[in-house]
């Protein structure tokens, strides 16, 4: 597919510094923005923005702008580290547990609802630690699902996740998809504008610029927290409308349009 070029504002060079992706390669498509998964493969000439898409390698150039600082991505990218931070600024978080049962352990660093491991029993976290797992927390049995993008300080889209909630891991691989909320929807609803106004939150203490935050939501056991942040996703795999809202939020920043 060929696009045209966009008339930027500036004479220097935006450019995305991604992770493997597929959904970056479209964005920076439409964008008309030179993607790299390889800082040296990036050239001598000025550049404008830096758009880091889970990225974290260090340049040796300066850019004018930075969206995701390479720091912010490694606090996001560390689950339990984000979830520490979280949990200092009183911002909800699943907690860290590893001898109230049931309880998930994952790995550090996970992608998909890879690393996963649902422990009913010290034999179980013990069997998690040896396939990797190194933090803990006590399962929190939640009815719903969502996830907001937020892009400086706004939101981008609210999501809920679709799928069989008797299932203990909520993902794409587990059949889950994401219903878009219109923003009638999400501005109408009390809980909705709190976790909105959390997830704001979430993003200033570990210093985004944007993400995706997944949160649980309206546990059964009523005496655990409304809800609770599980994790920011700094290269989230994105439907087509999403796709659509992200670029929308990039074209603002690179082109002012």
């Amino acid at each position: 597919r060929h696009w045209k070029r966009r008339k930027t504002k500036t004479t220097m060079t935006n450019l995305i510094l991604s992770i493997k992706s597929t959904t970056i390669h479209e964005i920076a498509n439409i964008l008309n923005v030179p993607l790299f998964f390889n800082k040296n493969r990036i050239g001598q000439e000025d550049r404008g923005i830096l758009v880091r898409w889970g990225n974290t390698q260090r340049i040796n150039f300066d850019v004018e702008r930075e969206l995701n600082s390479r720091e912010a991505i490694k606090k996001a990218s560390n689950k339990a580290l984000c979830r520490k931070l979280l949990a200092e600024a009183n911002v909800p978080v699943p907690l860290a547990t590893e001898t109230i049962y049931p309880c998930i352990g994952r790995r550090t660093k996970h992608r998909a609802g890879r690393g996963f491991f649902f422990c009913k029993n010290a034999q179980d976290v013990a069997r998690a630690k040896i396939k990797g797992a190194t933090y803990f927390s006590c399962f929190y049995p939640k009815t719903n699902e969502f996830r907001i993008s937020v892009g400086s300080g706004k939101v981008i889209v609210v999501s809920e996740k679709i799928g069989d909630k008797t299932k203990y891991n909520w993902n794409k691989r587990m059949g889950f998809t994401f219903r878009h909320l219109p923003k009638r929807e999400w501005i109408n609803n009390a809980d909705l504008r709190e976790m909105i106004r959390t997830a704001k939150k979430a993003m200033r203490v570990i210093k985004l610029d944007f993400g995706a935050i997944d949160i649980g939501a309206f546990p059964t056991d009523t005496s655990l927290p409304k809800f609770v942040i599980f994790e920011i996703n700094t290269s989230p795999s994105l439907s087509p409308l999403a796709q659509k809202k992200y670029i929308r939020y990039f074209k603002r920043i690179i082109y002012g349009t």
